[in-house]
């Protein structure tokens, strides 16, 4: 049967005339540059490829990759543009869950870290880096402060969208590089972690 759309009650049409996907019919995300992340939901877990372009996210599950653009009315609403068809819905953030409900119906998602190659992982797990250039929002970690794998570190906001930075491994944080207000750049170390 059809995957299971990136916004649950979306069927996306990728052929659609005059899209990017129809006329260069080869091309697919090169899962190099994408980050992934893997949610948990109701249906299983789901693998997400995201890549970030200028103004907008490319979006790829399942063999399906979609637009989007978007941004928080407020603290419980978004307003996506997914493939040019325009959703708004109510949205409640709690840790590591997400909730939201769309044409009548709730869906919840679990949001584990973000999984890449496991030697990155290994290997980045003492320097958490910036996925996007954006502000730092929120900083609920202080220098000293023992942390959990998936415990968050920092959330910046990019193109009105927030994002956690999440601890890969246990660890101390030894130092912290930016303040809540700063601006970060694309793949910048955000904090030294002595990883256990």
């Amino acid at each position: 049967g059809p995957g299971p759309a990136i916004l649950p009650g979306l069927d996306i049409d990728t052929a659609e005339a005059g899209t990017p996907w129809e006329s260069r019919s080869h091309w697919r995300l090169n899962l190099d540059a994408a980050q992934q992340v893997e949610l948990e939901s109701s249906a299983g877990p789901l693998l997400i490829s995201i890549l970030r372009e200028p103004a907008r996210w490319c979006f790829e599950l399942e063999g399906v990759t979609c637009n989007v653009v978007g941004n928080r009315l407020d603290d419980r609403h978004m307003r996506v543009r997914v493939d040019g068809r325009l959703f708004e819905y109510p949205v409640l953030r709690e840790s590591h869950r997400v909730a939201l409900s769309l044409d009548g119906e709730a869906f919840e998602f679990g949001l584990p870290a973000v999984v890449s190659g496991a030697e990155a992982v290994a290997a980045d797990a003492g320097h958490p880096r910036a996925p996007m250039s954006g502000a730092v929002v929120a900083l609920p970690v202080a220098v000293g402060d023992t942390v959990e794998p998936g415990q968050t570190l920092m959330i910046i906001e990019a193109m009105k969208m927030e994002h956690a930075i999440v601890a890969e491994a246990a660890g101390k944080v030894s130092e912290i590089l930016f303040a809540v207000g700063d601006q970060v750049d694309e793949d910048e170390t955000l904090m030294q972690l002595e990883v256990d």
